[in-house]
């Protein structure tokens, strides 16, 4: 969001994507079709359907992995039609996963990256995040654990993202422990682009 705007906040919903951690992403195709047109007719911006890791997914549900086709199976078979988003996580899927966005009911792609050893991989996000666009996707870097960072960090990232076309940064609150006054801190360390945030508490 930006300037605390009404117009500029947009709306994702996860329910499926963050929902997947409680039944291994095994949802009825009847029950995401149902979803998406009640989240569409709720005027959200982005329906969020699942994950694209095709590394790692062994024992997993189809929405963990999930494909082109079944997209566009549960797109075709909805009324209503908000965005789709999906999520992927750096080091669990590979490019050659995504085709041109016109061959595709994809519309933005959100990067996930972990928090680990205290730092983030970025040099590998941003080398994704602009393979994806220059796919024709919209593309949004996720960093997971956000409520870890420094301010300074924070600053460091939006900074190294400047020069990229991404559509905003998240701030994922892992642990649930963000307050309103964190955020406040964090939203004017943003210079370059644009803050979501996934909020747990």
């Amino acid at each position: 969001y930006n300037d605390n705007k009404l117009d500029d906040f947009q709306l994702l919903d996860c329910t499926i994507r963050d929902g997947g951690y409680t039944n291994n992403w095994s949802f009825t195709d009847e029950f995401v079709i149902d979803l998406y047109n009640t989240i569409s007719s709720c005027n959200y911006n982005y329906f969020e359907i699942g994950f694209r890791n095709s590394l790692q997914c062994e024992g997993k549900g189809k929405y963990y992995n999930i494909s082109d086709k079944d997209i566009e199976y549960i797109y075709n078979k909805s009324k209503n039609r908000c965005k789709i988003s999906i999520m992927v996580t750096i080091g669990r899927f590979k490019l050659s996963d995504f085709k041109q966005k016109e061959d595709t009911k994809i519309d933005l792609i959100r990067i996930l990256i972990h928090r680990e050893n205290k730092s983030y991989n970025i040099q590998e996000a941003k080398k994704c995040a602009i393979n994806l666009i220059e796919k024709g996707y919209d593309v949004c870097i996720n960093l997971g654990n956000s409520e870890q960072l420094s301010i300074e960090e924070v600053s460091n990232i939006d900074h190294y993202f400047q020069d990229t076309d991404i559509k905003c940064i998240y701030l994922a609150d892992t642990f649930g422990s963000i307050n309103e006054c964190d955020i406040t801190k964090l939203k004017i360390m943003f210079k370059y682009n644009k803050l979501g945030f996934h909020g747990h508490n």
